[in-house]
């Protein structure tokens, strides 16, 4: 998983504008939280990171915003948050995670098409 700031992200895929409908409730989340942070991965990064949040923080204060695929099984989200501290350990966390297969095989993304194998 990389991590990038939502200028970086339009800059760097060319997503502008984006759906109106991500659009007008990126408007509000950043409205309502002081912190974001653009997340790219393989989708099954992704679920890793739900579970996190979920085993380690609870969702109530974690947003997460989908804007889009980039291939089939890899795309980016937005996730918002008010509170510093939990904002500090998703920073932290995010470019750590990996998926892990049923053949034991483990991989993690650090961008499009870029595969790093532990």
């Amino acid at each position: 998983m990389r991590l990038s700031t939502y200028s970086e992200m339009v800059h760097e895929y060319k997503v502008r504008p984006i759906d109106s409908d991500d659009l007008e409730e990126r408007e509000k989340l950043i409205l309502r939280n002081k912190h974001s942070i653009i997340f790219e991965g393989d989708f099954l990064e992704f679920d890793n990171l739900e579970l996190w949040v979920k085993q380690n923080v609870s969702t109530d204060p974690i947003v997460f915003l989908f804007y889009g695929k980039l291939a089939y099984d890899y795309g980016y989200f937005e996730v918002f948050t008010n509170e510093q501290s939990y904002f500090d350990k998703l920073t932290a966390i995010i470019p750590t995670l990996f998926t892990t297969y049923p053949s034991g095989k483990t991989s993690k993304t650090n961008g499009y098409d870029q595969e790093i194998y532990p």
